[in-house]
């Protein structure tokens, strides 16, 4: 199993992703893929550690885990609102 990150540059968000996520698809995404002045793939990463670091590394505004392929656990979500 691996981890990918998309970084959406003109939304200023991160996205971390499985690769087997259909908006991800090992890195290609639903646009193909690569660097492109909306956003690039990052990875892949061996764990989900791995790829949040690099997700908060980018210092986006708003950094997540894809809410379709990783969605949140209750205690994360009491987590979040908490801050």
């Amino acid at each position: 199993m691996t981890y990918w990150v998309y970084e959406n540059i003109p939304l200023r968000r991160t996205r971390v992703h499985l690769g087997s996520c259909s908006f991800c698809r090992d890195g290609r995404g639903i646009h193909g893929g690569g660097k492109r002045p909306s956003g690039a793939w990052y990875g892949p990463f061996d764990t989900v550690q791995e790829a949040e670091r690099l997700a908060a590394s980018r210092k986006r505004l708003d950094n997540q885990k894809c809410p379709e392929c990783l969605p949140i656990s209750e205690e994360e979500a009491t987590e979040q609102e908490a801050t």
